[in-house]
């Protein structure tokens, strides 16, 4: 069985918060991990009608590697694929139904980590990640709205079927290389 965590990392306005968690509960999703939000306030009670207890449920860190611990997977979603330049890192990127597939059969936690609104996640936090999602969009307007961005993956990853190969942890996979 595949048990997937969404990871927010700095929300900026509660709004999107909300409507995440709407988004979330829509598609049979529930953990929720929130890392150095802003103040979850009116219009994220709004904007999740009948998630809120997504919300209140929502773990919140103030450190990438706390919001990640304990995964076995951990998936970058990224705006700009295939470029690199002085600010951003980008390596060929999985579209979320490649994502899928890649997925299924498997047995684990996979984290599911979305940037900023205003700027994405940072270099260093996508070399973290063990595989790298860009949502295939217009070349005209490529940036979406963080909701709609998690709603394409949780739609994508709604009926997905787990399996019996379970993933080794993240981090343990990390110090095995650290020794080799």
């Amino acid at each position: 069985m595949l048990n997937f965590r969404i990871v927010l990392v700095e929300p900026i306005y509660s709004g999107n918060v909300g409507s995440v968690a709407r988004v979330m509960k829509n598609f049979g999703f529930s953990e929720l991990v929130l890392l150095n939000p802003c103040e979850i306030d009116m219009p994220a009670r709004v904007m999740s009608v009948h998630a809120y207890d997504i919300i209140e449920n929502a773990r919140i860190e103030f450190s990438l590697n706390d919001a990640l611990k304990g995964s076995n997977t951990i998936i970058g979603m990224t705006g700009l694929p295939g470029k690199t330049d002085n600010k951003h890192f980008r390596v060929p990127a999985y579209s979320p139904r490649q994502l899928k597939e890649k997925l299924s059969g498997n047995n684990g936690i996979i984290s599911l980590v979305f940037g900023r609104e205003d700027a994405g996640l940072r270099n260093e936090e996508l070399e973290i990640c063990d595989i790298i999602v860009n949502i295939p969009t217009s070349h005209a307007y490529s940036s979406m709205n963080l909701s709609h961005a998690v709603a394409v993956v949780l739609y994508e990853l709604s009926d997905i079927e787990g399996g019996d190969r379970f993933l080794a942890d993240h981090f343990d996979i990390e110090l095995l290389y650290e020794h080799i």
